[in-house]
């Protein structure tokens, strides 16, 4: 079951694995890949309470609707097995698109799309659009709206939410520590099932901008959460937070090994450094033949590396079930770069992936992407902008400039600071300088336009929810955020 490799793994060769993976790129057209989390409720038919997350049954039936197009396949999980035994079905791939999936996140009611990254912001729209064009009219046949929303708007975390992906049952028993409960009585690491993120992927075309990318994308990373917020109203009611669903991660990756895996990442300097900083994380899952195994143990990825083998068991199960010994493959370092939850991280796909923007309204589905683009084109001035407002000047720790920035964000969106400067000057210059970058490709301005808006009024889509909601409650909500047919044409 372990594959023999001819040289030892180390830290001089994963570094080597990234760097080919970026040099790719150059070269090339910079490709832009939108990765949107779309939460999906009842639309109160059928007995089911109207803006309540969907089971795994109903995630699964929606799949098996959709697949009966025909060109799609169907992805199963053999690790995850329903009472009968059978493999969980847990996402479909297009027949003739590799790079085309419909997935869930975390959360079953959380469906997530994988769509191959494009060369255009208005390519990567029609990419959203059409792929919606064939998921909404199947989920209206079951009863299920999709939402542009951040997060579930009625139900509380659970366990029951939970997608039947064996990745996910051995970060269940990793974060599983019962501590933060809130709401509800299955906390950390489930407060995940009701979550949803609009990640951006972008290419760097040489390895320091892929460095420099990283850095300013986790030093962007409250301004992205004041502009992008999308989260306030959550378990029927009004949350103090502007965007707590960001805050969901220090209640999930909550162990003390990992308190640095998560939120805004120290600075690095090259991409020796940035392997350097993930290797002192402990690997938690890997792949052999298709199948996910789970690290047994609380060694770090470096010491791995070092002793030349580990043992694995199947996800979730018992540290007494069958182990195997795993020896160090490529495959394991890009497991370990999946597992570090930054606000910006690096891929093993060469690509930097901007992670702090909720889901988004339909309307301004690509304007995480439009910002991100703008301003890794515009790199040099943003940098500028951060250093100006003192968001590195303590280099070196732990960088309290941006860690309080982050809460500030949290809680207060565009009112919150940086430092004694407001979020809301910080991005309209922000948004000014993306402009200008895409202007410079030729890119449409358009899809900025709805940051022009939140800026212009000084309020991002929490504000609104939260007006909606206190007009006229969850049923009002669900019909603002409802993904139509009628608004994908």
């Amino acid at each position: 079951m372990t594959k023999t490799i001819n040289e030892p793994l180390t830290k001089e060769s994963f570094v080597a694995l990234l760097r080919s993976k970026v040099e790719r790129k150059i070269g090339h057209k910079r490709l832009i890949g939108l990765e949107p989390e779309i939460p999906l409720v009842y639309d109160g038919s059928n007995g089911n309470e109207l803006g309540s997350a969907v089971s795994v049954e109903s995630y699964q039936k929606l799949l098996r609707t959709l697949a009966q197009e025909g060109v799609w396949r169907e992805q199963y999980d053999d690790r995850s097995v329903d009472q009968a035994g059978n493999a969980q079905l847990v996402g479909l791939v297009h027949r003739e698109n590799e790079g085309l999936a419909v997935t869930c996140d975390f959360g079953a009611c959380t469906l997530e799309l994988n769509l191959p990254p494009e060369t255009t912001l208005g390519k990567a729209e029609e990419g959203i659009k059409d792929i919606l064009r064939k998921i909404v009219p199947a989920a209206q046949e079951c009863g299920i709206v999709l939402l542009g929303y951040g997060i579930q708007p009625v139900s509380l975390p659970s366990r029951s939410l939970m997608a039947p992906k064996s990745r996910y049952a051995a970060l269940s028993r990793r974060f599983y520590t019962r501590e933060h409960h809130d709401t509800s009585p299955d906390g950390d690491v489930y407060f995940h099932s009701i979550n949803a993120a609009e990640q951006v992927h972008i290419d760097p075309l040489n390895e320091q901008e892929a460095v420099r990318m990283v850095n300013l994308y986790n030093g962007l990373a409250p301004v992205l959460i004041a502009l992008f917020s999308n989260s306030q109203v959550w378990g029927n009611t009004v949350d103090r937070r502007r965007e707590p669903r960001e805050l969901f991660w220090d209640r999930v990756v909550n162990i003390p090994e990992d308190m640095h895996r998560k939120g805004i990442a120290p600075s690095v300097s090259s991409l020796d450094d940035y392997v350097d900083l993930v290797l002192g994380y402990q690997p938690i899952l890997t792949k052999r033949d298709g199948n996910y195994w789970e690290f047994s143990g609380k060694k770090s990825m470096r010491k791995y590396l070092e002793r030349g083998i580990a043992q694995g068991v199947v996800p979730g199960s018992s540290e007494n079930d069958t182990k195997i010994d795993l020896l160090p493959e490529p495959v394991d370092l890009y497991a370990l770069l999946g597992t570090v939850w930054h606000e910006a991280r690096l891929t093993g796909y060469g690509t930097v992936e901007v992670r702090s923007p909720a889901n988004q309204p339909l309307d301004s589905i690509t304007s995480v992407a439009a910002l991100v683009l703008g301003l890794s084109i515009k790199q040099e001035e943003a940098e500028k902008l951060l250093e100006k407002y003192g968001a590195w000047k303590d280099k070196g720790g732990r960088y309290e400039v941006l860690q309080q920035a982050r809460l500030s964000a949290i809680w207060n969106g565009l009112q919150g600071n940086m430092g004694n400067v407001s979020l809301l000057r910080i991005a309209d210059e922000m948004v000014q300088l993306a402009d200008d970058g895409l202007r410079g490709i030729g890119e449409e301005s358009k899809h900025l336009d709805a940051l022009r808006n939140r800026i212009n009024y000084e309020k991002n889509p929490s504000d609104i929810v939260v007006d909606v909601y206190q007009r006229g409650g969850i049923r009002a909500v669900v019909d603002h955020t409802k993904i139509r047919m009628e608004n994908l044409k």
